[in-house]
């Protein structure tokens, strides 16, 4: 029995019309969009909930029980790597990890997790509401509960019931995922969260958890990389893994750093696959992936791809472009990098980059749960999440008594705190984004707490990382308004990343003018009449004829007319 209050924050609580979900057995997304659509939710919210219902395995929010024994077999084929085991054990789906380092794993699961066969709708009604939701369970549901604990439980287990919902809120919208924890109340169980206008589909999960040891290596990383490589084989043709090629040396190239829980093809395929065709040879075998674990230290992953970079990669115009957590290992390898006097110039993008931290990875051991989600894929057209049977079972059994190294590493006293000693790089710019639950942009993340926006509090962010965070590096663009997994669809992005791998057009230089080419530029045309050239003569200085009579001269000489005439001419 299911039953909801609501108020506004202050306000008085009042009594909420919830409908339960209609189900013969386990909770299914099918009979949760059956239920939705013989009530009056806004009709582009319940279309994402027929989507999900739709859509393959992958996307529904099925119970546990309806899909442990594929995340078995798929959990199977990397028992070899390392990897806890995953079983599936009656309803539910089981994890068995050692409760120390080089300790054999258990003979009971570490975690056993499953769900009631109870689902409820509740409508949202106005901006921003406080939610208190109130769960009486059935008979048989609880008698799973004894006998499951009976026959796995040791006295270290601790036994927990969480409101597990999702929530379908805004006018365009958001799609935010919760684990709220229920306390009991009377003969039942009580919880409470915050939500938006539109409405929340929640089931109740259960789980049997012990301690284990905290997780210092993604024992899944294998297997994530893999799967994505195989639903998208032109990306990781196109942009192959950086350890497996030598590729010549070239002008330009990027490397390409994916977020948490993640792998490069995922964040490449929304960036190139609309637009293979349209690439140019100069661009296309210009990317490369750096496939790496997300739970070991930043500065391990730095140093292994600044190994690979020098080893494998020589480019004189490098881009290291990072998602999420990728971005701060891309400014921890450029920094190595550069103070190793790499031989090209290396500029840095982030996007979604935790620079300064994400108050997510403080939230307790639940942040690891959360941000496995939070980095799934997401549908092409609708803002849910991708999830095979193995990521969903990860989801709901991992479980350690500390967070892997490398998540908290993006806690506001990790990491953060030495990249002000880094060497920043001549060109670096940061994407961030700030989600509107009611703008134009639909969008999928975690609701930590119990809230919408939970650890994140009322600053601006991307459902994961605070925008100031996001923008704290270098020049920062203009902000976005995506959400976390959807930095790649922005046309402003792609653009960036095209710009950077198109080499600027420089106009030739002229040929040097020869002494004969030069003079024939000055000799006028051929048409062209000079003037006549001036000649100028010495001036002859005047001259007298005199005539005298020979009396005149001398009267005694008889040739004195000759000599008079000789004597005036000078010149």
């Amino acid at each position: 029995m299911w039953k909801a209050f609501t108020r506004s924050i202050p306000g008085e609580w009042t009594e909420l019309p919830v409908t339960p979900v209609s189900t013969t057995g386990s909770f299914r997304s099918a009979d949760a969009a059956r239920t939705a659509s013989e009530m009056s939710l806004p009709p582009h919210l319940v279309t994402y909930l027929g989507q999900e219902a739709e859509g393959a395995g992958n996307q529904s929010r099925d119970a546990i029980e309806t899909w442990a024994t594929d995340a078995e077999k798929e959990a199977a084929a990397f028992d070899w790597a390392g990897a806890p085991r995953i079983r599936a054990i009656e309803e539910a789906v089981a994890v068995f990890m050692p409760a120390s380092k080089g300790t054999r794993v258990p003979e009971k699961p570490t975690t056993l997790a499953w769900h009631d066969h109870a689902g409820v709708i509740i409508p949202i009604v106005g901006e921003r509401a406080e939610i208190r939701v109130e769960y009486i369970p059935e008979p048989k549901d609880e008698y799973r509960v004894d006998r499951l604990r009976y026959r796995h439980a040791t006295p270290q287990h601790a036994f927990e019931t969480v409101l597990d919902w999702r929530g379908y809120f805004g006018r365009n919208s958001g799609i935010l995922d919760g684990w709220t924890m229920m306390r009991e109340s009377g003969r039942g169980y009580a919880a409470s969260f915050v939500g938006e206008a539109g409405f929340v589909v929640g089931t109740v999960l259960r789980r049997l958890t012990a301690p284990a040891v905290t997780l210092e290596e993604d024992p899944w990383a294998k297997a994530r990389c893999v799967d994505a490589e195989q639903r998208y084989p032109l990306v990781a043709m196109e942009c192959p893994d950086l350890a497996k090629v030598r590729p010549p040396r070239m002008d330009r190239g990027i490397v390409w750093v994916h977020g948490t829980a993640s792998c490069g093809t995922v964040g490449l395929k929304d960036l190139l696959l609309p637009n293979f065709g349209h690439l140019t040879p100069a661009i296309r075998g210009t990317v490369f992936r750096f496939e790496h674990d997300t739970f070991v230290k930043m500065r391990r992953n730095a140093r292994e791809l600044r190994d690979l970079i020098e080893d494998r990669l020589a480019v004189d115009h490098l881009l290291l472009a990072g998602h999420s957590r990728g971005g701060c290992v891309a400014r921890l390898a450029a920094d190595m990098l550069q103070r190793n006097r790499y031989g090209g110039d290396i500029s840095v993008y982030t996007f979604g980059t935790p620079h300064e931290g994400t108050p997510l990875v403080d939230i307790g051991r639940t942040a690891l749960n959360l941000l496995l989600k939070a980095s799934q894929e997401l549908m092409a057209n609708a803002p849910l999440p991708i999830m095979t049977p193995l990521n969903k079972a990860m989801c709901y059994t991992l479980d350690s008594v500390d967070l892997p190294p490398g998540i908290k590493d993006m806690s506001k006293d990790g990491e953060a705190e030495a990249f002000r000693d880094l060497v920043r790089p001549a060109n670096a710019r940061s994407w961030g984004s700030d989600f509107d639950i009611h703008g134009k942009e639909s969008g999928f993340g975690p609701a930590a707490s119990g809230a919408l926006r939970g650890a994140l509090g009322s600053e601006p962010n991307d459902l994961v990382v605070p925008t100031a965070s996001a923008l704290a590096f270098g020049t920062p663009q203009p902000t976005l308004s995506c959400s976390h997994t959807r930095y790649f669809l922005e046309p402003s992005i792609g653009d960036a990343i095209r710009q950077f791998l198109t080499p600027p057009v420089v106009a030739p230089e002229a040929p040097p003018v020869s002494a004969a080419a030069e003079a024939a530029a000055t000799r006028p045309p051929q048409d062209h009449v000079a003037p006549e050239k001036a000649v100028f003569r010495k001036k002859s200085k005047p001259f007298r004829l005199v005539l005298k009579t020979q009396e005149e001269k001398d009267p005694g000489n008889p040739n004195a007319a000759a000599e008079n005439i000789t004597e005036g001419l000078d010149g």
